[in-house]
């Protein structure tokens, strides 16, 4: 918070026990008198931490605070404070601070949200009671508190509007960037392309492709495996394609492995310096590869496992936990190691890398690759699941003009997209820009000694008036 000494001369700095008659912890549920819903009997909300539903947990009969009140979570989204203008119940992981007739509660929501409010606890974060009690903030006169609210308001709703315009647009990016790979993979993008540049048909594009694998399989020796052929069930949940198009199952078409977990237990040691980097869950985005916050692995480990070499080209998979299911590919040129949660494709000849890469980043392919996982805590794909994910076989030549045709356009989302969040950042930015000038009393000029003196303004702010709350639950 700011310094006393930087701030107007008629300001001062309070200690939030000092202007706060009642500052406490949600306790627990009211079980005899608690509902999900509201109803006649039940109309008192109940409010716990997090931001969802403004926290919202449930209705009771029994008021445990019936002033004006701020609620601050003390647990998951540290910090989150709302007004609470009418009669609620507080429960466990939320804070409440009573402001006394010295303070604004809706100036006091304004105060913490430019505060940098620090948690305690090393396993669990928490913000704490005591913690709440001594943090210090500026306090001007009680009216000119409120005159420095309406301002903030004015001005934030002016930005929050704006924010909501660009948020709008990403959404609509989103669904433009949707709408155009399932036009893509209907074959609807191409289908111009196709009628110009007959090619060869799905059946003969298998029989070319088996016919390779039996080639193959006669020069090195090793045996020819193929997964179980799509069955008529399967196709039924499968969108129909163009004529000249089919699906296949991606294990016929790749090789897909991961790091075995006994693997990684008997040899992998990660190093903050080394000689290759390792690419982990966190590298893997919804649409891409992320080449940082790398940690590395020494050489010699990954020739122990040769499973585990990228070599560049491949697509990566997230398997398990919240990333379930992105994908990106992995640039050339550089060599790197494979680490736990990603899977690596490594696909034929007969399927280029983004045409794959985009499909997979489809709907249609999303959930293709998701509709495989187990239902667990975290959600989880094994490999024998991935190889059996159906993906469309057309003509290497069609998949390099759809790929070109996607690029071109997504190129032109992903600029926008960029400016968007640029955007939103600079709103960010403002608004704590906003909010800081409100607190060193550079956004309201002026200069009482107290509220006596405010009053006589000729603004003509009564002493008396009472400046309705605007926000609020």
């Amino acid at each position: 918070m700011v310094e006393e000494n930087s701030l107007p001369k008629h300001w001062q700095i309070k200690k939030l026990v000092d202007v706060c008659d009642e500052i406490f912890a949600g306790g627990d549920v009211p079980k005899n008198n608690f509902s999900l819903t509201s109803s006649e009997r039940y109309h008192i909300p109940i409010y716990a931490n997090g931001e969802k539903n403004k926290g919202l947990y449930g209705y009771t009969n029994i008021p445990r605070v019936n002033t004006p009140s701020l609620t601050i979570s003390a647990r998951g989204t540290i910090g989150y404070a709302e007004v609470r203008s009418k009669p609620f119940f507080p429960i466990v992981r939320l804070i409440v601070l009573k402001p006394n007739k010295s303070l604004d509660v809706l100036f006091l929501k304004y105060v913490i949200d430019n505060c940098n409010i620090k948690h305690t606890g090393s396993s669990i974060p928490q913000l704490t009671v005591p913690t709440v009690k001594i943090l210090s903030i500026p306090l001007p006169p009680l009216q000119e508190q409120k005159l420095i609210v309406s301002k903030i308001e004015e001005l934030l709703s002016d930005l929050d509007n704006g924010k909501q315009q660009l948020l709008t647009s990403q959404q609509q990016l989103k669904v433009y960037r949707q709408s155009l790979l399932k036009w893509a993979f209907e074959g609807k993008l191409s289908e111009e392309w196709r009628k110009q540049n007959p090619l060869n048909s799905y059946a003969k594009l298998l029989k070319l492709i088996q016919s390779e694998k039996e080639r193959s399989s006669k020069e090195t020796g090793k045996k020819l495996k193929t997964l179980a052929p799509i069955t008529d069930t399967e196709r039924t949940n499968l969108p129909e394609l163009p004529k000249e198009w089919g699906w296949v199952k991606l294990g016929d078409n790749a090789f897909v492995t991961k790091l075995a977990g006994f693997e990684f237990t008997k040899y992998v040691r990660y190093k903050d310096v080394g000689d290759i980097p390792v690419i982990r869950a966190q590298n893997v985005s919804r649409y891409c590869f992320i080449p940082r916050n790398f940690l590395y692995v020494d050489r010699e480990i990954m020739e122990k496992l040769p499973r585990s070499r990228v070599l560049g080209g491949e697509i990566l998979m997230v398997f398990v936990g919240a990333g379930l299911g992105n994908v990106g590919i992995v640039p050339d040129k550089q060599v790197y190691f494979l680490g736990p949660n990603v899977a690596k494709i490594a696909l034929e000849k007969q399927f280029s890398n983004k045409f794959i890469l985009h499909f997979l980043t489809s709907k249609l392919g999303f959930d293709n690759v998701t509709g495989m996982s187990k239902a667990t805590a975290q959600g989880s794909i094994s490999m024998a699941n991935i190889r059996e994910v159906s993906v469309p076989l057309i003509s290497i030549e069609e998949q390099n003009y759809i790929v070109q045709e996607l690029e071109s356009k997504l190129t032109v989302c992903d600029k926008i997209e960029e400016t968007i969040c640029q955007s939103l950042l600079q709103a960010e930015t403002l608004r704590q820009s906003i909010l800081k000038k409100a607190f060193e009393g550079k956004l309201v000029s002026l200069n009482y000694d107290s509220d006596d003196e405010f009053d006589k303004h000729e603004m003509g702010i009564a002493a008396e008036e009472e400046v309705p709350y605007k926000k609020g639950s």
